[in-house]
């Protein structure tokens, strides 16, 4: 398995635990768009990069590191951390 199979699988999983067993049509269009978006662009590795960095600065600093850019609303962005 390739390190971006890891990552879709990673985000993929992550909307079972959040969402349930049936997390619904909404959430499974969305992930299968931003995942097809992503993988043109090529940028899911960024985005599971800038989670450790985020999550890092949570347990390091103790306050949550503010991400100024378009991928606040992106499904994978979240499903990753």
């Amino acid at each position: 398995m390739t390190h971006r199979e890891e990552i879709w699988n990673k985000a993929y999983n992550r909307i079972f635990e959040l969402y349930g067993e049936n997390p619904g049509v909404e959430i499974g269009s969305r992930f299968l768009a931003e995942k097809q978006t992503l993988e043109y662009f090529g940028i899911a590795e960024y985005f599971e990069e800038l989670a450790g960095i985020c999550k890092e600065s949570l347990d390091k600093y103790n306050e949550f590191l503010i991400v100024k850019a378009p991928m606040h609303s992106c499904l994978i962005a979240y499903l990753l951390g």
